[in-house]
């Protein structure tokens, strides 16, 4: 798949006048969004910026869980920078993504979080249009490429991009996983 890529994440609102909903991948979704996925082949391109992103933390991290962060944080970078269609996941939604990974805080999950939202499964979280990105202990065990996809992922719901069941008409976890991974060639 890596030649084929996610292009015109689009999602527009329907002319009713109705508040806005979230979208299913292909689907109307009555007084809400729609969002049309078309693969095409895109050619490789040179990366568009050259200038480092700064990674921000708060908190205290140890020096592997830092270590990490970091190399999870470059690689997210680089494949904005290297694949168009990843780039297109946020521009569709109105927003740059290294912008967002730029403007992303990345915290330590306090315990609370941990028993109540992390659980077994949940390696990050973060709130619908929030910079700040809760990881997880799970965040640690996940390799470099996935924890990559999370740090994207994560940087969709900053742009705005909801998550089904909260939001029961979004996609749901996996499918933004599977978005961010054909797109961002993880």
């Amino acid at each position: 798949m890596d030649e084929h890529h996610i292009q015109n994440l689009t999602p527009f609102l329907h002319s009713r006048a109705c508040a806005p909903r979230p979208f299913v991948a292909g689907h109307d979704v009555r007084c809400g969004f729609r969002i049309r996925l078309r693969i095409l082949e895109l050619p490789r391109v040179t990366p568009s910026r050259t200038t480092p992103v700064p990674l921000r933390t708060a908190g205290v991290f140890s020096h592997g869980d830092a270590a990490h962060l970091a190399g999870a944080f470059r690689i997210a970078v680089s494949r904005l920078r290297l694949h168009p269609s990843c780039r297109a996941l946020f521009e569709e939604l109105g927003a740059d993504g290294e912008e967002l990974l730029a403007g992303s805080l990345y915290v330590r999950a306090g315990s609370h979080h941990e028993t109540q939202i992390c659980g077994r499964r949940v390696a990050a979280f973060t709130a619908i249009g929030s910079p700040v990105t809760r990881l997880c202990r799970n965040f640690r065990r996940l390799d470099a490429e996935q924890a990559a996809l999370i740090l994207l992922h994560e940087a969709l719901h900053f742009a705005g991009l909801p998550e089904a069941p909260h939001e029961p008409e979004a996609p749901t976890s996996q499918e933004i996983n599977q978005l961010v991974a054909a797109g961002c060639g993880l």
